[in-house]
């Protein structure tokens, strides 16, 4: 008798797992059929399984902004300086003379006058936009150099464009112009520097007569 018992209840359990169904948490059922497992869920559009991840074909990347994440050593940058400097460059030309008679005795007569005398040209072009030019002369005169304290005052005309009046007998004097922007094309050709205005020979001392005219030419401020 037991063992009657025994089968009934072994051949019951059999059958109720190859043809049971169980509720699960979700809208629908899951259970063993034709012993096998499925599953079926209500309202899934078709009883297909709702996933996140699915596959459309295309790359996951288009639609997924964090399909990639960087990490500790993903990204980096730095700055580097480009840098360069051009120097200044011009193209100056200077009077060739190291030394220029002013005035000879056997060419002087009283009553006379000393003439004007011209140096040479000068002439610059600069990358920098603008160009300095200085006249410095050493003495602030002619220097009379057998009697003391005698100076002959004179002028230079610096091109047409201004004159350098060398009038302060025994103290150096110098001047600075400064041509900017449009105004430094005005050296870009040859400037006539000449000295004039050594006036009449009556009342000048006898000697030898002396100055050093310096003259400087800059493309940068001097």
């Amino acid at each position: 008798m037991y063992k009657l018992w025994l089968a009934m209840i072994t051949c019951l359990l059999t059958l109720g797992l190859s043809t049971g169904v169980y509720a699960d948490d979700d809208d629908g059922f899951e259970g063993f059929k034709g012993g096998s497992l499925y599953s079926h869920r209500g309202g899934r559009g078709g009883g297909d399984d709702d996933d996140d991840d699915d596959d459309d074909g295309g790359d996951p990347r288009d639609d997924d902004d964090d399909y990639y994440e960087c990490g500790p050593k993903c990204k980096e940058s730095t700055q580097i300086v480009l840098k360069g400097r051009i120097p200044c460059i011009c193209d100056i030309s200077l009077p060739s003379a190291t030394e220029i008679r002013l005035f000879r005795a056997r060419q002087l007569s009283r009553g006379g006058n000393i003439d004007d005398v011209e140096i040479g040209n000068f002439s610059a072009s600069c990358n920098t936009g603008s160009v300095y030019l200085k006249l410095t002369s050493q003495n602030g005169a002619l220097k009379n150099m057998d009697v003391a304290d005698t100076y002959i005052d004179y002028d230079v005309d610096v091109g047409g464009i201004d004159t350098f009046s060398a009038n302060t007998g025994g103290t150096e004097k110098s001047f600075v112009w400064s041509f900017m922007g449009n105004n430094a094309a005005v050296l870009n050709g040859a400037n006539m520097l000449k000295v004039e205005n050594l006036g009449g020979v009556d009342g000048k001392i006898a000697g030898r007569y002396r100055d050093v005219l310096t003259v400087t030419v800059s493309g940068l401020p001097l």
